[in-house]
């Protein structure tokens, strides 16, 4: 994250951690692709400052990448619940590009709601069979 608040991009970042000997989870090297995918979980701009920092928000209102770093979820996911239509989103049109943003109550909601529906169907065991009668 350093080198990136220094102003590096994701080539340079990959090159200068493989250099110094890092792997990353799969034990390959980094790759741009790689800190990319890094830098967008982890809600960190890709070019100079975010278009959605131009944007007017309501108090607890973040984009995706922010929200997925927020929660700790994978940014696809959230995206999907976005499609699926599960988790609002306001919609603002900013420099030709369309920023997406939502409310992190309403996401944590969902992310509960989800975690609950998940237990419910974990907490059934199945009967212990008898044997020998």
């Amino acid at each position: 994250m350093e080198l990136a608040q220094a102003g590096q991009r994701p080539p340079a970042i990959a090159r200068s951690l493989t250099r110094e000997g890092w792997r990353s989870a799969d034990g390959d090297g980094f790759t741009a692709a790689k800190v990319r995918a890094i830098m967008m979980r982890m809600g960190q701009p890709l070019r100079g400052l975010s278009l959605s920092a131009d944007v007017e928000r309501h108090d607890d209102e973040l984009t995706v990448p922010e929200l997925a770093h927020r929660l700790d979820r994978p940014l696809g996911t959230l995206y999907a619940w976005v499609r699926y239509g599960w988790l609002p989103v306001r919609r603002v049109r900013v420099s030709q590009r369309e920023i997406l943003l939502v409310r992190l109550g309403a996401a944590q909601a969902l992310v509960e709601q989800r975690r609950a529906a998940s237990q419910a169907t974990q907490a059934w065991t199945p009967p212990i069979p008898r044997i020998g009668c």
